[in-house]
């Protein structure tokens, strides 16, 4: 197995046409209040202020399709689309057979991404159910082993959605361009870790963010959008790094995230 780590180390007057009557005296006239900008309010988070003590957020060995429960986590998986674009599992999600290394379990998503001017195919586990923001503010980022199979797409962006990004936290007008890192997958399995804080948003579109809010984090999601491609993803061993003095980060050292094109 290979392992890859990425970047460790926004007054007036008037008269009166008739002169039999006399003017009116000149009124001031108030300035107009001016809109006072509604500043949208952070939602109260699971697990604020506490550390989690379990790094594992998801190995499939149970076979079933919610993640582990730990420090009042435990969301489901799922898969989504756009309207030109195929995916299996569509619906309910299922753990599929071989993970990484001798695993017995692994995510996996397959079909073809379609022909719309910005198609895209996802899977992604919430962190809590029902969905929550959860506080993930003493971790440092997260680590996890992906694979592709066959001749289909090796572009892969890990997302996680934040309040500011996600339209359950009341933020985002145009929503859902998260934080996030491109990974190109290969027929291997590799393990792929990456801070937090190198997390970017994806330009040109969506609401522009200062940096990610770690003390609100609703979702891991990792998304294909190369079009008219198929594609087969595999992930497993999803885990979060850094989190609390017990914990350290993986060493700086290594490839950049690659860049996909929205084309």
């Amino acid at each position: 197995m290979q392992r890859w780590f990425v970047g460790l180390g926004l007054s007036a007057s008037f008269t009166l046409g008739c002169s039999s009557s006399p003017p009116p005296q000149a009124v001031s006239e108030a300035p107009a209040p001016e809109a006072q900008a509604v500043v949208p309010t952070k939602p109260q988070a699971v697990q604020a202020g506490s550390c989690p003590t379990q790094e594992l957020v998801d190995d499939f060995e149970d076979g079933n399709n919610q993640g582990l429960i730990a420090d009042k986590r435990g969301g489901y998986w799922y898969t989504y689309k756009d309207g030109s674009s195929t995916v299996s599992p569509d619906g309910s999600f299922t753990a599929s057979e071989g993970g990484a290394g001798d695993s017995a379990f692994a995510g996996r998503m397959s079909g073809t991404v379609g022909s719309e001017q910005y198609p895209y195919v996802g899977m992604g586990v919430s962190l809590t159910h029902p969905k929550q923001p959860y506080d993930l503010s003493c971790c440092q980022g997260i680590s996890f082993s992906g694979k592709k199979t066959g001749e289909g797409t090796s572009a892969v962006r890990l997302k996680v959605g934040d309040w500011q990004t996600d339209p359950e936290g009341g933020a985002c007008k145009d929503c859902y361009n998260d934080f996030g890192a491109d990974f190109t997958f290969s027929d291997d399995w590799q393990e792929f870790t990456i801070l937090f804080s190198d997390m970017k948003q994806e330009p040109y579109w969506g609401e522009p963010k200062a940096a990610i809010d770690l003390g609100a984090i609703y979702q891991f999601q990792w998304q294909v959008k190369e079009r008219n491609t198929p594609f087969d993803i595999q992930v497993d061993n999803v885990k979060l790094v850094g989190c609390g003095a017990a914990q350290t980060a993986a060493p700086a050292q290594t490839a950049a995230p690659t860049s996909v094109s929205q084309d």
